[in-house]
């Protein structure tokens, strides 16, 4: 069912950028890209030459090691249907994996582009500033990392979404940063994770994220919170059709439950018509922190309406009757 497809993706990207299933720590993009296993170059894209494959031609190397190849097939990573035939782009990718005892091995599979948080996948629209990007290594600044913040928040100001994706994650999995921000940055930080206009909301969560990690300013608190309420008092119900935004509300769901504010009950009830049943959930339990009888009366409302979808309404008819079952008279 896709509503429950979406769910768990939900919950297991906003579980990864909040740092709940980090069992070793997460590269940010430059160091990802900075491996000896990948391989960075400019091509152009010539299609599908057959079966899961995609094709590049006319490849100038910037980052790599032997003979530059004159074609580059990589396995077709999500997303390649947006990729424009004729087109040049920036790519990185790698013909290697991890094994299951930690050693690197040649991939089967063939070569694959690096799929990465900021980089999904690593390929990118060629023009200097992306090549320039890709090269970044602010780790090696002898200024210290705190040097590449201004050029990281102008990243997010662009309208550029991978800009954007790139900036977010660099910022999310890179703890020394995060705890040199200071009031102006986390302000700026949180104007981002509030912008819904031209921004992407994967970047938005990762922002967002930054909050439950970061040494909060009080007086910027109401601020971070006031983001995560105005998504769940606004955010589009089709999150289907909004890349990724399950995401960020999952995110602003998170903050909330964090730091004990309370919720509107009709921004809650709300997200029970929501097409993402991990959603639906969040937004039940949030109703029951606050009293047993308002999740069941928002439940009752919900199933009355005639244009829940249908995965939705499968997911509630579910959880009403099990919430009627435990509150059976006589059960435990």
């Amino acid at each position: 069912m896709p509503a429950i497809r979406q769910a768990f993706a939900a919950v297991f990207f906003s579980l990864l950028i909040s740092g709940t299933l980090q069992a070793a720590p997460i590269d940010p993009p430059t160091v990802a890209l900075s491996r000896g296993t990948v391989a960075i170059v400019v091509a152009d894209y010539r299609g599908n030459p057959g079966g899961n494959r995609i094709l590049f031609d006319n490849v100038t190397r910037l980052q790599g090691f032997g003979e530059v190849p004159d074609l580059v097939e990589l396995v077709a990573p999500d997303r390649a249907d947006r990729l424009e035939v004729g087109s040049r782009y920036v790519v990185a990718y790698s013909q290697y994996k991890s094994s299951k005892t930690k050693q690197i091995i040649g991939d089967p599979a063939g070569a694959h582009a690096l799929m990465s948080p900021g980089m999904e996948p690593a390929i990118w629209k060629a023009d200097p500033q992306i090549e320039s990007l890709a090269l970044w290594r602010p780790d090696l600044d002898p200024a210290g990392i705190e040097a590449a913040l201004p050029r990281l928040l102008a990243m997010l100001a662009s309208s550029d979404l991978d800009m954007q994706r790139f900036a977010a994650a660099e910022i999310r999995f890179r703890p020394v940063l995060i705890a040199k921000l200071d009031a102006a940055a986390q302000r700026e930080l949180a104007t981002f994770a509030g912008r819904e206009k031209f921004t992407a909301a994967s970047a938005r969560a990762a922002i967002l994220a930054v909050a439950h990690d970061m040494q909060p300013i009080a007086r910027l608190q109401q601020q971070w919170d006031s983001v995560a309420l105005r998504i769940l008092r606004g955010g589009p119900l089709d999150t289907m059709a909004h890349e990724r935004y399950a995401e960020l509300v999952m995110t602003a769901f998170e903050r909330v439950e964090r730091r004990g504010v309370k919720v509107n009950q009709s921004s809650l009830q709300r997200w029970l018509r929501s097409d993402d049943n991990a959603l639906n959930e969040q937004a039940l339990l949030a109703l029951r922190r606050q009293s047993p009888e308002a999740e069941r009366a928002a439940l009752d409302k919900a199933l009355r309406r005639s244009d829940l979808p249908a995965d939705t309404r499968l997911f509630l008819e579910g959880h009403h009757q099990r919430l009627t079952h435990t509150t059976r008279p006589g059960r435990q």
